[in-house]
């Protein structure tokens, strides 16, 4: 309005006007008077605490211990410092240009050390990235991957450093650990298939004198030694090696069992020919014979130093058996000449049970109850 009346112009009759006009825009401006009143008081004390908090950083920075300073927690002193210092407003224009000029110096100041640091650390990642680079091109690849992880420790030993650059080094730095443990991984899998492939070798192996070991195939032993050389031969794994060996173990014990099997079966067998050989009247020597006994023996024509009944008591005394009490008398005098003579003077069971079975072949007064005497006592004993 008070623009509008400049550009009317002057005329000489205008001055109640003027007057009126002026009374009046004083009076409309008095609220706008004590808000401007009230604004340039905020500013001032937005100002002073800018310029207090200006103080502050100075002193902080000035007064701290930079070579043993946290700077993450500097870093978050500093990005505080902003957020106050932008909250102290409004300022006037001449004032503000002022105060911000001086906070950005002492915060320049501050990030100064930061930066220092900033740059140190992303020297040592650097140097990091370039020791990965060398890594990815050494032929052996598991040195490789060892020199890669311990990169990787000493990576995260490393202090702050700005969130851009971090990340650029450490996609470098991945790149070249990924491409180590590709090659890492390429070689384990060739090591795995072919460490599959001896096994699955020793295995077929294994398989052949198992299948010959279950069915008692005439040819089970010689595949078992055969797969015995073969395992010896193979470089195995120490996990396949004690699971096949075992196995190997477990088939060369059946065979041993088989045979002890077999050799208890044709032993008795011998024995049982010897025991219906005895129990006849005029005995001859059966085909197959205990290894104990001779056939000579039952050509023999000689006479036995004992009688039927002396060889049946020392038979029963030597399967632990009771004798007839008639013969109770007689077996004691026999055991106490055994006693005197130290128990048959060293000579095994085996050995006086053959002797028993020449001297009775020898003898000439044995009787059927005799016979059944002697070979049931002869069938205790074994």
């Amino acid at each position: 309005l008070q623009q509008s009346w400049k550009d009317l112009g002057y005329s000489g009759n205008d001055k109640p006007l003027w007057e009126r006009f002026h009374t009046a825009s004083e009076k409309a401006y008095e609220p706008c008077k004590a808000y401007y009143a009230e604004q340039d008081q905020l500013k001032n004390r937005m100002l002073e605490q800018r310029e207090s908090l200006i103080a502050e950083l100075d002193h902080y920075e000035t007064a701290l211990d930079w070579d043993s300073a946290d700077l993450k927690t500097v870093q978050a002193t500093l990005d505080a410092a902003r957020e106050t210092f932008r909250s102290y407003s409004p300022v006037d224009a001449k004032a503000h240009n002022r105060s911000q000029k001086a906070f950005r110096a002492v915060c320049d100041r501050i990030y100064a050390h930061i930066k220092a640091e900033y740059d140190r650390n992303l020297e040592k990642k650097k140097s990091l990235v370039a020791q990965a680079a060398a890594a990815s091109e050494l032929e052996d690849i598991s040195d490789a991957a060892d020199k890669i992880k311990k990169i990787q420790q000493d990576w995260k030993a490393v202090g702050m450093t700005p969130r851009g650059p971090d990340q650029r080094l450490w996609a470098e730095l991945r790149a070249h650990a990924d491409a180590v443990f590709s090659r890492l991984g390429e070689q384990r899998e060739a090591r795995k298939a072919s460490i599959d492939a001896v096994v699955a070798e020793g295995e077929t192996l294994l398989k052949a004198a198992r299948e010959a070991v279950s069915s008692e195939a005439g040819n089970a032993r010689a595949l078992v030694d055969e797969a015995s050389a073969g395992l010896a031969g193979l470089n195995l794994p120490k996990s396949a090696a004690q699971r096949l060996n075992t196995e190997l173990s477990e088939l060369q014990k059946l065979l041993r069992d088989s045979a002890a099997r077999k050799e208890k079966s044709l032993h008795q067998a011998s024995w049982q020919n010897l025991i219906t050989a005895l129990e006849q009247a005029a005995p001859e020597a059966p085909s197959d014979l205990p290894s104990d006994v001779a056939t000579e023996w039952f050509e023999a024509s000689g006479t036995s130093d004992m009688s039927a009944q002396e060889l049946c008591i020392h038979m029963e005394i030597l399967a632990d058996q009771d004798s007839p009490s008639a013969d109770q008398e007689a077996r004691m005098a026999i055991q106490v000449k055994r006693l005197a003579e130290g128990l048959g003077k060293g000579v095994t069971a085996a050995e006086e049970r053959s002797e028993l079975i020449r001297q009775w072949l020898q003898s000439k007064d044995t009787g059927e109850p005799d016979r059944l005497r002697f070979t049931q006592a002869l069938k205790a004993s074994l």
